[in-house]
């Protein structure tokens, strides 16, 4: 019977399911399938897997490249170097915002896939309260008819020629045929289930706890080259350079196995309904006609389960044999003990059948199999994608961070004065302004030839004393000077001799 289902799978799926899938000896799987029993498949999820770590690995060549290449080359106090460090201080600063973004979009990620996965363990526990019900009906209903073919036998041992229980004899046997038409549920599927609940939950715990660890590692890294920069601490750029490298090696790794995870839940997701059919039938958890029944449940409210007509027998089958019992008489007192037990066995058999009558209708086992396909397939995987997606580009905007840390600290500690370092502050503006260059007329006097004056030797050069260059800054004072200017000069009369 083919599974239909409204579950179609997302393009993020699609893509995850499209990475090509390489074994050790670099061979493609072609439409590979989850499956844990296949050691090809296993082998090109670890294959997945190392190439975050492949990036890592080139990354860490190139950083010790660089490093090196910075630390031959020495600092010189000219315009290329300073203009370096603003260069560099401006990087810092660009993709330390890119990295508290990426941190952000990460936090969201995982508060999806944490969504996902207690939507998956809630609807597990759903399904496993459902099929626990049936179970314990139908580990009771087997009890009650391995009771009653006993009674039946002992009846018949007791009763011998008596053709009075014929009647109750052939409906013991109908009744025994229509309870093996009913849906056959073993233990291990209940136990199945609840290790799956608890395994959701572990997964979950420690899934968690390593995302917010890297995660507050990310923050202390961009804190630190905050600080760094503001405070143009040498000591903090070089702290931020150690556990910005030892983060970047968590983060690729981590990367790597969320890689490798979303790419074989994306594999199952492709078909879900199919891999959890065959798991449910090849594990023996369950036969393949309820495992169907299940997975193909109609949502109409008239829909009928294909059990209904196998409960409808076994009822049909007690109810007669009910009235079989009420009509037998004249048995021995040894044959009423028996005949009194199996009525009340008939009794108790009618009741565990109306009561698996209503637990095996599917509209809650596959309700709950609707809410788990998609926390898996999409909160789970597309959770799992953002995570991935924004944790690499933390990396790349940490790999620049490291890149510019070195050129920052080299700049921050060679020897400047006061003035220079403001000058330099790329963030603050300068508080001393430029000198304003003009020219002015400044005469010069010359008093009258006498014994008190003056003289001017013969290479004075007048045109350039006259019309020279000077300096100053705007003031209220000189404005005030250049608005009012000084009165005529008169010069004193000469005295009388006499």
């Amino acid at each position: 019977m083919e599974i239909v289902s409204a579950y179609s799978p997302t393009e993020i799926t699609k893509i995850l399911h499209g990475i090509p899938h390489l074994t050790f000896k670099f061979v493609l799987l072609e439409n590979p399938i989850f499956t844990l029993d296949d050691p090809k498949y296993l082998e090109s999820l670890a294959i997945v897997a190392l190439m975050p770590v492949c990036i890592l690995l080139i990354s860490m060549i190139a950083f010790l490249i660089f490093y090196c290449c910075v630390g031959v080359k020495r600092a010189a106090p000219n315009k290329v170097n300073s203009s370096s460090c603003y260069c560099s201080v401006c990087l810092m600063a660009i993709f330390i915002t890119l990295a508290l973004g990426a941190v952000g979009v990460g936090v969201y990620g995982s508060i999806q896939v944490h969504d996902g996965s207690t939507d998956a363990s809630d609807a597990t526990s759903e399904i496993n309260k459902s099929f626990s019900a049936i179970t314990v009906v139908m580990t009771s209903i087997n009890g009650i008819m391995d009771e009653l073919n006993e009674q039946s036998d002992d009846l018949i041992a007791t009763e011998v020629n008596n053709s009075v229980i014929d009647v109750l004899i052939e409906s013991v046997s109908n009744l025994s045929e229509s309870v093996t038409r009913l849906p056959q549920q073993t233990e291990g599927a209940n136990d199945r289930l609840m290790w799956m609940v608890q395994l959701f939950q572990l997964v979950e715990y420690y899934r968690t706890i390593i995302t917010f660890l890297l995660i507050g590692c990310h923050g202390l890294v961009c804190i630190l080259a905050l600080m760094g920069i503001c405070f143009r601490s040498k000591c903090l750029l070089m702290a931020t350079t150690f556990i910005g490298l030892i983060c970047l090696v968590a983060t690729y790794l981590y990367v790597g196995s969320l890689l490798m995870v979303d790419v074989a839940v994306a594999d199952l997701c492709m078909d879900p309904y199919t891999y959890i059919k065959t798991q449910s039938v090849d594990k023996l958890y369950m036969d393949n006609s309820t495992a169907l029944y299940y997975l193909t449940c109609s949502h109409e409210d008239d829909a009928r389960d294909p059990y209904h007509q196998a409960t409808k027998d076994s009822l049909d089958a007690a109810e007669s044999m009910e009235t079989a019992i009420l009509e037998i008489n004249g048995l021995s007192s040894k044959g009423e003990d028996v005949l009194d037990k199996l009525y009340g066995n008939v009794g108790t058999m009618i009741k565990r059948l109306q009561s698996l009558e209503g637990d095996l209708q599917c509209q809650g086992v596959h309700t709950a199999l609707e809410e788990f396909v998609p926390a898996i397939c999409i909160s789970f995987v597309e959770g799992f994608f953002i995570i991935g997606v924004a944790f690499l580009c933390f990396c790349f905007a940490l790999t620049a961070i490291l890149c510019a840390a070195p050129k920052t600290w080299k700049r921050f500690t060679s020897k400047k004065t006061r003035e220079e370092l403001d000058l330099d502050d790329v963030f603050l503006p300068s508080n001393n302004p430029r000198p304003i260059v003009s020219r002015t007329n400044n005469p010069l006097f010359v008093p009258p030839d006498d014994r008190h004056s003056r003289r001017i030797s013969s290479n004075t050069n007048l045109p350039a004393a006259t019309n020279s260059l000077s300096f100053f800054r705007r003031s209220e004072e000189d404005m005030t000077l250049l608005e009012h200017p000084p009165p005529d000069y008169s010069p004193p009369r000469p005295g009388s001799e006499y």
